[in-house]
């Protein structure tokens, strides 16, 4: 079982009651919208596997720019990679159908690029949340 953690809100627990919680309840599977730092920390060595988003902001950087998908995956992924156990890189978040979808595979292709570069891409892949919707909204 898996759950989508959003940190947007008041109140909310802090980042080892949220990986305490995860364990309490049998969670191994968690997504964060974002790259944030605490909660990659947080995540280190839990066994939580972990899906980590990318701002929607940052596709069409991606996507005309390799170099900047590198620095994303050298600042986002290579300090956790040995401890994290990252499973996707999620590409976007809604964005397809919409503006920013023409970005999402040219984005996908980047990050991945950048994963092998940096000799993490074994079984961390990049996918794109919103393309099962899509596809499913074409067929029906």
């Amino acid at each position: 079982m898996g759950v989508n953690y959003g940190m947007k809100g008041d109140n909310l627990p802090t980042l080892p009651e949220v990986i305490s919680l995860c364990k309490s309840r049998n969670i191994t599977k968690l997504r964060l919208f974002d790259p944030n730092a605490a909660a990659l920390a947080a995540l280190q060595n839990s066994g939580i596997d972990v899906i980590l988003g990318s701002y929607n902001e940052d596709l069409p950087n991606f996507a005309a720019d390799p170099s900047s998908a590198a620095a994303w995956v050298d600042a986002n992924v290579v300090p956790y990679a040995a401890a994290v156990n990252f499973s996707y890189i999620d590409i976007g978040n809604e964005v397809i159908p919409g503006e920013l979808a023409s970005f999402v595979l040219p984005a996908m292709r980047s990050i991945d690029a950048a994963l092998r570069a940096a000799g993490i891409s074994g079984n961390l892949h990049c996918c794109a949340g919103d393309i099962l919707p899509a596809v499913a909204r074409c067929l029906y």
